[in-house]
């Protein structure tokens, strides 16, 4: 993976990895990263910082942009999200869709799914990371893992 990375940073192509299943990453792979989308389980695995609030988020992702990740996303679920920007000094906050969830199987995978593939269409991050939030909010109100993903129409 560290060479895939690596080809990748020597070729100007921007990276964003989720350690889902909740994983530790060394310093040498997260270096390698542009965008680290995790959610308060992963921060907690990379950091040691239990994110229970959104001022631990915020903590967190300084943490572990202190470890070489340029970017920072961390989801806090139906309360929120917090981005830390490489040129940013301090987190910000993003509010996210209230919705009844029903099965949150594939919040994750959606979330990460459409930030990658909105950033590769060039929208900027904060466009990326609502539409992102928007598809992950409507997947968690269907059943099931791969029939709650939802249409890019239908976000």
């Amino acid at each position: 993976m560290n060479k895939a990375l690596r080809t990748a940073r020597a070729n100007g192509v921007t990276t964003l990895h989720n350690p889902a299943p909740a994983q530790a990453l060394g310093s040498q792979f997260l270096a390698l990263i542009d965008v680290l989308v995790c959610n308060e389980v992963e921060a907690y695995m990379l950091t040691s910082i239990k994110v229970k609030t959104i001022a631990h988020a915020g903590r967190a992702s300084k943490s572990v942009r202190a470890k070489g990740v340029m970017n920072v996303v961390i989801t806090l679920g139906a309360r929120s999200l917090v981005y830390l920007h490489e040129v940013e000094k301090n987190p910000l906050h993003i509010a996210v869709q209230r919705v009844k969830a029903i099965d949150t199987t594939a919040a994750g995978d959606t979330f990460v799914g459409y930030l990658a593939a909105a950033l590769a269409q060039n929208m900027s991050v904060a466009a990326a990371l609502e539409l992102a939030s928007r598809a992950a909010a409507r997947a968690v109100t269907q059943r099931g893992a791969v029939p709650s993903i939802p249409t890019r129409a239908s976000v």
